[in-house]
């Protein structure tokens, strides 16, 4: 229960050590799924647990190393997550000893920022680097490294700055809605874009103590939403 309630629950921001929980969470299903099959560390200096990220950042690798990397794999299956700090970036290192990768495969991811992904493998980690992009900028995100048989790397790279800075709320909640919304037609963004904005309002005003405001008026024009508030 805490594991869907992590996923409903903490959007659009989370601790790393929140994500980091979420990936223990996980793990502990898989093992009693499969008692034995998993091993996992993790390696993280006490000093970074406190960084703001995006939600759901480490679970999908995860799970992608579990659902496709030891899809045949019966035991001895290993996972660590480390990270390093080098030359102003920060890394988050997600390594298995799982299938690999093809060359095919990469190759889809590497596209997959410029078209639709294809394949198992390149969905979840095309959606994780894609909000990377729009976080961060598209200098940072997600580098993967796979032999076929031997198992996969995938590198998070974000800016150093990010361990104090963190990320802005609102900018993370309207990066994550213009993701989900690329995908909806032209009404259902209206409607979404609509909810987006009266949340934010809440957001902002609940600060002032200003959160028993009624929305009176919704208008469009020009490509731009007008709500009226009293």
């Amino acid at each position: 229960s805490e594991l869907v309630r992590y996923n409903l629950e903490k959007f659009p921001v989370a601790t790393l050590q929140e994500e980091l929980q979420q990936v223990q969470r996980y793990m502990t299903i898989q093992n009693i799924r499969f008692p034995g099959k998993f091993c996992y560390d993790i390696n993280v200096p006490p000093e970074f647990l406190q960084m703001n990220l995006p939600v759901f950042l480490f679970q999908p690798l995860v799970e992608n190393s579990v659902e496709h990397g030891f899809s045949n794999k019966e035991n001895e299956c290993y996972i660590s997550i480390s990270c390093q700090l080098e030359n102003e970036l920060l890394h988050f290192l997600v390594a298995d000893n799982g299938s690999g990768m093809s060359q095919e495969q990469l190759k889809t991811f590497q596209c997959s920022g410029k078209t639709s992904p294809k394949g198992h493998h390149s969905i979840g980690l095309a959606n994780v680097n894609q909000r990377l992009h729009s976080y961060y900028g598209e200098e940072y995100g997600l580098l993967v490294e796979s032999i076929p048989g031997e198992g996969t790397i995938i590198d998070i790279v974000l800016p150093s700055s990010a361990i104090n800075i963190g990320l802005p709320f609102s900018n993370l909640i309207i990066q994550n809605y213009l993701f989900i919304l690329e995908s909806f037609t032209n009404k259902e963004r209206d409607i979404l874009a609509s909810l987006l904005l009266y949340f934010l309002f809440y957001y902002y005003c609940a600060a002032s103590q200003l959160a028993n405001a009624q929305l009176i008026d919704l208008t469009s024009s020009s490509g731009l939403l007008y709500l009226t508030f009293a």
